[in-house]
């Protein structure tokens, strides 16, 4: 994985256990062994503490390698390791060698899914639509838990303001907010409700992305929906952004 804090994992596992292959929404898990890649995106300071990292050139050749913290170098990346990934770097992260990285993203099948450069993944859940078809299994995606039924209910079975992402039939992008928590009428979509109306919409693929205090659109600049939270936009760490070809 890159660019995070090594051993934090964010939406796998469950309170008070150790990670796991099954998602969680909101929930952070620790793990104790773990190897971290940097990149310019990254953009902060280097996490320091306990382990080794090792600073690569563009070319991937280690320049120097110790103590974690400090900055990526522009055009280059840093490896960051602590417990088990913390020895390996140690013996092989040696300055002059070069270090190959290769990064995969897998399916649910282990499929290999092929990306170019300009793509970026997005973690959302549930699934709404599937094939054309109303299709949200929220246990599995991590949303609610059978066995905890404190745990998501307000996510997935209460009206909520909502964010929605889709595709329709001739491949056409489909981004949707719906208002909720208000007074003036706007209660917000539960799981099914905004599955619907993706639906209706033309969608044959679609996903809830986010929702609460969270879910807010701007059309060239200008807010076009009415946030929940009473400060109004809540300062949020991603977004998902239409752009003119050529820009940004």
């Amino acid at each position: 994985m890159r660019d995070r804090v090594p051993s934090l994992v964010r939406d796998r596992g469950r309170p008070g256990a150790t990670p796991s292959g099954h998602p969680r929404q909101d929930v952070t898990c620790r793990l104790t062994d773990d190897p971290v890649r940097f990149t310019p995106a990254f953009g902060a300071d280097l996490p320091t503490g306990s382990g080794v990292q090792a600073v690569l050139d563009k070319a991937g050749r280690v320049v120097s390698a110790g103590a974690r913290g400090g900055r990526v170098p522009a055009g280059g990346s840093v490896l960051q390791g602590i417990a088990t990934a913390a020895t390996w770097l140690t013996e092989h992260a040696v300055p002059g060698r070069r270090v190959l990285v290769r990064e995969d993203v897998r399916d649910t099948a282990g499929r290999r899914v092929e990306r170019d450069g300009g793509d970026s993944v997005v973690s959302a859940a549930p699934t709404l639509v599937r094939n054309g078809r109303i299709d949200i299994d929220a246990a599995a995606e991590g949303v609610v838990d059978p066995r905890d039924l404190s745990f998501g209910y307000a996510r997935a079975d209460t009206r909520q303001p909502r964010t929605m992402a889709g595709v329709d039939g001739r491949g056409r992008l489909i981004l949707a907010t719906v208002d909720g928590r208000r007074t003036d009428g706007s209660e917000g979509f539960t799981l099914h409700e905004e599955a619907r109306f993706m639906r209706s919409l033309g969608a044959v693929q679609a996903l809830n992305l986010d929702g609460g205090g969270s879910t807010t659109m701007a059309v060239r600049g200008v807010l076009a929906d009415h946030p929940s939270d009473a400060a109004g936009e809540r300062p949020v760490g991603d977004t998902v952004q239409v752009l003119p070809a050529g820009a940004g």
